[in-house]
């Protein structure tokens, strides 16, 4: 029962959610299903009302003309009641395209509020995977929400309020039989949710052997397409065991479900028999009886053991959406502060679901108008410090302080970054730079600058309209070199208005002169500013005002070049080796 009550409240809700998205839309798909329901019974009514004329006309007791009027009644009724349900099939599907776009927006605007580390958190990222899945059925579920109570409940109250008329036993015998539908539906509710839950990580399974196999360059030159077939295979296997054992136990359910209501069919049409025999009710009223007893377990059918069906089958997922967005998150103000002095207090973090710090008690001051240099080997905590400083991820122990603020409290939007892993936006050239502040005016002259600066040549042949030019095959633009792309993430970057940026290996894909090249503007561009600078080449960090050396999540030297040549220390060591390569 618990299931079933969570199957009602999120069909509530999420019909809700519909009605806010589109309010008049709705509106009229509920008037569409009323008036079709309304339509069924009358058909009840004047096909009962057309036999009795038609029994008194044999009887040449009443004008044929009467029982014609009665028989065109029926018919308009009838093609009305067809129309109806045309428009409103062809009108859900508008309905559909209409809702799935604000479903997807505000799925979207929830995953904008979620922190950069929601995203480092396997149980975080499966959240939003099942949400993703039960965006595609929330319209569904509102749909039989509106239908179940406009449609079906407006024909089904009307008729069992006519069959009352007849006799108080038959409305009660008919909707006795469906007690046992509603039963096996709760039960199907309850184990397709589970299902939902433990085919949830084999489905994200499935979707990352798919990629590897699509992912054909690599996969191919190592010869591993067959391997991950057959890991792809094999997780398929086990989730469509999965699937197969809930459907098989759905359908011995719905088997034993339609023995009983058969039987239930049968106790009913001995009744009518009865009470014709006694004549308590007219040939035309058990014409019109059968016929409206037929339609209630039609839709009783279709209601149960199709709409409702299909609700239990995705009511997991649509409570996964549900939940996802209706999710209480803690929402703070933000204050507005000029970057002039950062202070790391025993900063510590590590990773969710891992047990190892990658930063360990670091304790830094920047300040204003300096660029710092964070070198180290691989896996030191070099970027971790970078998303630590830009407020991406929060630590796990310790504090940061702006201008002796919490950065909790901070609005980072005066900062920018340039990584190594960069988006390659499918759009224009200008798009794709100016994405970086879509809030400001753009200054074409102050673009055409920065290109020029980053080496950015707009008038190349392959630019072939400037920064209108459309870049990235996703949809037929012009593609690009690695290096081509990292000028453009670097022209975003430093394009965005900022007075502290973060340049996290932004040269890896360019070569060594034009990167020595590309550090010398950036120490320009960076006058007056606060920035940080991460590099695996240690020549390059001789521009910085001070270079902080990075081992195993601790900082263990700090100084500039000169400073730390002379330490013979762990710079000294990386310099000394990295220069064997050049000398």
């Amino acid at each position: 029962m618990e299931n079933f009550w969570k199957f009602i409240s999120y069909s509530i809700k999420s019909t809700i959610l519909m009605f806010r998205f589109e309010p008049w839309r709705m509106l009229l798909k509920s008037l569409f299903a009323f008036l079709y329901g309304v339509s069924w019974t009358l058909q009840i009514v004047l096909l009962q009302t057309f036999f009795d004329s038609a029994q008194r006309v044999s009887e040449n007791t009443e004008n044929i003309s009467n029982c014609l009027v009665i028989l065109l009644g029926m018919i308009l009724i009838y093609c009305i009641g067809q129309i109806l349900q045309g428009v409103d099939t062809c009108y859900s599907e508008i309905l559909y395209i209409k809702t799935k776009k604000h479903i997807n927006l505000r799925l979207f605007k929830k995953i904008d509020t979620m922190s950069s580390l929601s995203f480092e958190d396997i149980d975080e990222l499966e959240k939003i995977n099942k949400a993703i899945n039960g965006g595609n059925f929330a319209f569904g579920a509102s749909v039989i929400l509106i239908d179940t109570i406009f449609f079906y409940s407006t024909y089904f109250i009307l008729t069992s309020g006519y069959l009352y008329t007849l006799s108080p036993l038959l409305s009660v015998s008919v909707l006795a039989i469906f007690i046992p539908c509603f039963i096996s539906n709760i039960i199907e509710t309850k184990g397709f949710k589970n299902l939902e839950e433990t085919s949830t990580p084999m489905r994200r399974e499935c979707e990352y052997y798919e990629s590897c196999i699509i992912d054909t360059r690599e996969t191919r030159i190592l010869g591993a397409t067959h391997y991950f077939n057959q890991l792809y295979f094999s997780s398929l296997k086990k989730l469509n065991m999965l699937v197969l054992k809930a459907q098989l136990k759905k359908n011995l359910i719905r088997l034993i479900v339609g023995v009983i209501t058969i039987l239930g069919y049968g106790v009913i049409l001995f009744m009518l028999v009865k009470l014709v025999l006694k004549q308590e009710i007219t040939v035309g009223a058990f014409s019109a009886v059968l016929a409206s007893i037929s339609m209630v377990f039609t839709f009783m059918s279709d209601i149960i053991s199709e709409r409702i069906g299909w609700a239990a089958e995705t009511m997991g997922t649509v409570d996964n959406y549900i939940s996802f967005i209706f999710e209480d998150k803690k929402s703070d103000s933000k204050i507005y502060q000029d970057t002039r002095n950062i202070k790391l207090q025993d900063v510590s973090f590590k990773y969710p679901c891992s047990e190892k710090e990658v930063l360990k008690n670091i304790n830094l001051s920047l300040t204003d108008n300096k660029t710092i240099a964070i070198v180290g080997e691989n896996g030191s905590g070099k970027s971790t410090l970078a998303k630590i400083l830009l407020g991406l991820y929060p630590p796990t122990r310790g504090q940061i302080l702006v201008n002796d603020i919490s950065m909790c409290d901070i609005d980072s939007r005066n900062y920018s970054a340039v990584f190594q892993k960069f988006c390659k936006y499918q759009m224009t050239l200008k798009e794709n730079i100016c994405i970086a502040d879509i809030s400001k005016n753009i200054d074409y002259d102050e673009v055409h600058n920065i290109c020029n600066q980053i080496g950015i040549t707009l008038s190349s042949d392959k630019l072939v309209n400037g920064l209108d030019t459309f870049i990235g095959r996703e949809f037929d633009g012009i593609e690009l070199s690695g290096g081509q792309w990292q000028r453009i993430a670097i022209a975003r970057g430093i394009y965005r208005e900022y007075d502290f940026i973060i340049l996290d290996e932004p040269t890896s894909a360019i070569d060594p002169l034009e990167e020595f090249n590309l550090y010398n503007t950036f120490s320009k561009l960076c006058t007056e500013k606060t920035a940080i600078i991460i590099t695996h080449r240690l020549g390059l960090a001789k521009i910085a005002d001070a270079i902080i050396v990075m081992k195993e999540g601790n900082i263990v030297e700090m100084g500039t070049h000169s400073e730390l040549i002379s330490k013979d220390g762990e710079y000294k060591h990386l310099f000394d080796t990295q220069s064997k390569w050049y000398f």
